[in-house]
């Protein structure tokens, strides 16, 4: 099944790293965000830039599907995804990674 990318103008911080693609498509797509420090691309390539969601598949069947911080504090595997479970409990930001 095929998804639309999205346009660079539709990308917002709340997204976090998602997968950017050059098109027309020569090559795999860039991982990351406009706010990572090695970030590739410049205003002119925004024009040919499109992304698309980066899904994070749920473990394979018998690996542990919960993080350890500590012995009292235990996520789950929802709250693992991407690190945002960990960010919301503690409130952090993304700028205190």
């Amino acid at each position: 099944m095929s998804e639309k990318a999205l346009p660079f103008s539709a990308w917002h911080e709340d997204d976090w790293s998602v997968l950017w693609w050059t098109f027309p498509v020569a090559e795999p797509p860039y991982v990351g965000s406009p706010l990572d420090s090695d970030w590739p691309f410049s205003e002119e390539d925004y024009q040919s830039l499109g992304w698309t969601p980066l899904d994070v598949p749920d473990p394979p069947v018998g690996m542990p599907l919960s993080v350890y911080l500590n012995p009292d504090q235990r996520l789950t595997p929802a709250e693992t995804k991407l690190g945002q479970g960990l960010a919301c409990r503690h409130g952090w930001t993304r700028d205190t990674r």
